[in-house]
């Protein structure tokens, strides 16, 4: 980063460091982008019994804000989403089955569709539901601020 501190239009994220490039280790490969809302959602999975479903990816509140996963869920099951991260601040969101967006600016889709959501300050969000009826649910991985890797741990386990 240079003067002025954070993202601007004269130096955008900040210059390049030859040896930083060279030298320091990538962050993983974020394998499922452009995933930033539901509609770019390709692909959805069904965690197996006792694994959980587990993403690496970064997050960057100036270039990559949202990260959306899809996950299936049986009625009755319960869904559980653990995301770990570095610096800054990200949110997590789980959003019911049926959902259209994870757009968070209209109240009334939060209300109708959001199931659980976690934005402390700390480097650990859960979110947690058990399935309504059978479908597909989203995971979503917001960055209130800051930018870094994170892992997304999602499982579902049938009721006892």
């Amino acid at each position: 980063d240079v003067p002025p501190r954070g993202r601007d239009s004269r130096s955008g994220a900040g210059v390049v460091n030859p040896l930083a490039a060279v030298t320091l280790r990538a962050p993983p490969d974020d394998l499922d982008e452009v995933n930033d809302d539901i509609k770019y959602v390709k692909r959805h999975r069904r965690p197996l019994p006792g694994k959980p479903l587990v993403y690496e990816a970064f997050i960057d509140r100036s270039d990559d804000v949202d990260d959306v996963y899809a996950v299936t869920a049986r009625r009755g099951e319960r869904l559980r989403a653990v995301l770990t991260h570095g610096k800054g601040q990200v949110d997590l969101y789980l959003w019911r089955a049926g959902t259209r967006t994870v757009s968070t600016e209209s109240q009334a889709n939060v209300r109708r569709n959001l199931a659980d959501f976690s934005g402390t300050r700390g480097r650990r969000e859960i979110v947690a539901t058990t399935a309504e009826r059978t479908g597909r649910y989203y995971v979503n991985a917001y960055a209130r601020s800051g930018h870094g890797s994170y892992t997304l741990r999602v499982s579902v386990t049938r009721p006892s």
